[in-house]
């Protein structure tokens, strides 16, 4: 029922503000070779539909993304996925500060053979904001809520309260710079409700966003991670970066490193009460794209992708090289 709920607020948002937003199209579609990790080479084909609306009202504004993606994998088709992402943005900025408030949808299916199917949703809802200190430093603090219903075994139950706070370093007119403590309170339950695992998650986090003559968009976090029922504490480091830069008027080169390294120590719990991240695929990859009209464009990419699926088994991974072609409709 909660799935509903949240594409009907999406919905409902977003048709209020039709008739003045700006609406933005884009259609891909890549295809190349994925070297499976054991398993060998197969054909991979990916399609990727994604819409973008955006709205001002004065101070306030309001921004929506939602993206469909379909992959298969091998000639037969028999491993494949089917993703959907969806995000709402609203915030007011004021001469002092400003606050946002943002709710997050996620609908993932793999179908890793003919009788292996993983798939779970995820919904989170966010609120943050920021007041001058003094300068150009301001106190920055959020506050979020999430939801994953894993419906495949090892089914369970995720809810999670995450919350940061620090400080927001915004003066500059081409770097921004935020530094904050993060601590998150997790509950994991099986889907009859007869077993719980509680948790912590808490570690400093380093925001890093300059775009000039090149774009950088970082971040970096180290949190510590013990819950009730793990007799020994792990770590896990979270690093997320994006490096951009135009070549030429047409021609851009762009570095994508999204990646966790977790280091958790063995258990004999079950597999249903082990926490495992909500976002779950990694990646690093470099993409050289050139546009020869102004709304077409093509690109080749070459990376390492892997997909981390809560069965401890279960992984998608491997050497991918890629050729696409992208379109903006609007």
């Amino acid at each position: 029922m909660y799935k509903r709920c949240v594409f009907v607020l999406f919905f409902f948002l977003i048709v209020q503000n039709l008739s003045a937003g700006n609406f933005g199209f884009k259609l891909a579609a890549e295809a190349g070779t994925h070297q499976f990790e054991e398993q060998g080479s197969e054909p991979l084909i990916r399609f990727s539909a994604a819409l973008q609306f955006k709205q001002r009202f004065r101070q306030q504004y309001l921004n929506f993304q939602a993206r469909l993606t379909p992959e298969i994998i091998g000639i037969s088709g028999s491993t494949s996925s089917m993703k959907f992402s969806g995000n709402l943005q609203t915030g007011r900025n004021y001469k002092q500060g400003g606050w946002e408030a943002g709710l997050r949808a996620k609908n993932y299916f793999y179908q890793l053979s003919a009788n292996n199917n993983v798939y779970f949703a995820v919904a989170e809802f966010g609120v943050s904001g920021f007041y001058r200190w003094q300068g150009s430093a301001f106190y920055f603090g959020r506050l979020h809520y999430l939801y994953r219903d894993l419906d495949t075994q090892p089914a369970n139950h995720l809810d999670s309260f995450r919350g940061a706070g620090g400080l927001l370093f915004n003066g500059w007119s081409k770097m921004r710079l935020q530094i904050l403590f993060c601590l998150e309170r997790f509950r994991i339950s099986t889907r009859q409700q007869d077993r719980i695992n509680s948790g912590w998650r808490a570690g400093p986090e380093i925001n890093f966003h300059y775009q000039a003559k090149v774009f950088i968009h970082s971040t970096l976090r180290l949190l510590y991670h013990e819950s009730d029922l793990r007799k020994k504490a792990g770590h896990e480091l979270q690093a997320q970066i994006v490096f951009g830069k135009f070549l030429t008027s047409r021609l851009s080169l762009f570095a994508y490193l999204d990646y966790r390294i977790i280091n958790l120590p063995q258990s004999d719990l079950p597999v249903e009460l082990l926490y495992s991240s909500v976002d779950n695929e990694n990646w690093y990859y470099l993409k050289l794209e050139f546009e020869p009209l102004k709304r077409l464009a093509v690109y080749g990419k070459a990376g390492y992708f892997k997909d981390n699926l809560p069965r401890e088994s279960n992984t998608l991974s491997g050497m991918q090289v890629l050729l696409g072609l992208s379109w903006k409709a609007l």
